[in-house]
């Protein structure tokens, strides 16, 4: 994990992708790492934001799956540069 930026006080912290192999990608280890991850996150911040390519379906439904909001914010997609086709979902430490 790194320190990837900042927005008006904030500090994010930068989850990169992660890869599986595929008898083992996209079921309850996929879901425990995920899980970890965030949990490790929230040590630090208060909210994680996923960027997911418009054409990765499968990563949305994941998205949504461990309860992340989907939700709109052009600066934040020119701030990290990623395209307009991102999809941004957040998570909140509260929820």
């Amino acid at each position: 994990m790194e320190v990837h930026g900042f927005r008006l006080g904030q500090v994010w912290l930068k989850l990169d992708g992660h890869f599986f192999l595929g008898s083992i990608g996209g079921g309850t280890y996929n879901l425990a790492v995920k899980r970890l991850m965030i949990a490790y996150a929230f040590n630090y911040v208060d909210e994680v934001v996923l960027f997911v390519d418009d054409a990765n379906i499968r990563s949305q439904r994941a998205a949504i799956k461990i309860g992340a909001v989907e939700t709109s914010d052009s600066e934040l997609l020119n701030l990290v540069d990623k395209s307009q086709d991102t999809h941004i979902y957040k998570l909140f430490k509260d929820c």
